[in-house]
């Protein structure tokens, strides 16, 4: 709020949406929100049209490629969420030139970082587009961050040391839970039925085998496999949100 550049490394649930979404109803102009994971946008998207946010994507799903463009240059969006692969693009670069935002908030800022678990070289390309406009205040948020990756966040998106906040790491809304490949007892839902998510790891194998899969467990939860088509990972997405779901499996591509 007050301008600065900032890192800010904060335990999931423990609002680090909120240090973005604050800023697109106080500040003027519009709040840009670079994001890998295009589920976790929508999700946010519905909240925050919900609470009366103008709020718009554009990602790889999403249609309205040309109204939301014309909206932004017409302020009239609060958060644009858009992901690495295209804020790195001159043609968005073009569009913030018309109207420069208001914040630039990277989530999951560990990506950008070779030290990270999730590196994704398109973080790498953000710094242009990030430096491009030196008057704009940048945000990375991330959950996931040893001293090695804080510190190399802090330079691959020019931000002073002093700009770190370091909020903690323990998430006591997840368990850790170890089984042998091929265990009859490997989890497929939430502990005491719980409602929740299970990640399973091995995704080649886990989403093209009958015997691995999470039904061969016994597992009644969706599966959520994010290397999937998008038409098979939007009916998934649905079937997990319908009122009275339990949880689901997720499981996640293989790099």
């Amino acid at each position: 709020m007050a301008g600065a550049h900032t890192l800010a490394v904060m335990p999931t649930g423990a609002g680090k949406s909120l240090t973005y979404q604050l800023p697109a109803v106080a500040l003027d102009g519009c709040v840009v929100v670079v994001s890998p994971l295009i589920a976790l946008m929508h999700d946010q998207l519905r909240g925050a049209r919900a609470a009366g946010i103008r709020a718009a994507s554009l990602t790889s799903v999403d249609a309205d490629f040309a109204d939301t463009r014309q909206a932004y240059r017409d302020g009239q969006l609060d958060l644009l969420y858009i992901a690495p692969e295209r804020a790195t693009g001159e043609g968005f670069r073009s569009l913030m030139a018309a109207r420069a935002p208001a914040l630039f908030a990277i989530d999951e800022a560990h990506c950008v970082s070779e030290w990270g678990h999730d590196f994704r070289p398109d973080y790498r390309l953000l710094r242009p587009l990030l430096d491009a406009f030196p008057a704009v205040p940048r945000l990375a948020l991330t959950a996931t961050a040893d001293k090695h990756t804080r510190e190399d966040i802090l330079v691959q998106l020019g931000i002073p040391a002093e700009g770190l906040i370091l909020a903690g790491f323990d998430r006591p809304n997840i368990r850790y839970r170890i089984a042998p490949r091929g265990a009859p007892a490997m989890p497929g839902s939430t502990p005491n039925g719980a409602r929740g998510c299970s990640m399973i790891s091995s995704p080649p194998k886990m989403a093209s085998s009958p015997r691995r899969s999470p039904s061969a467990w016994g597992s009644t939860s969706p599966t959520y496999v994010s290397s999937r088509m998008p038409g098979c990972r939007n009916r998934s997405r649905a079937i997990i949100r319908r009122p009275g779901a339990r949880g689901a499996t997720a499981i996640p591509p293989r790099r």
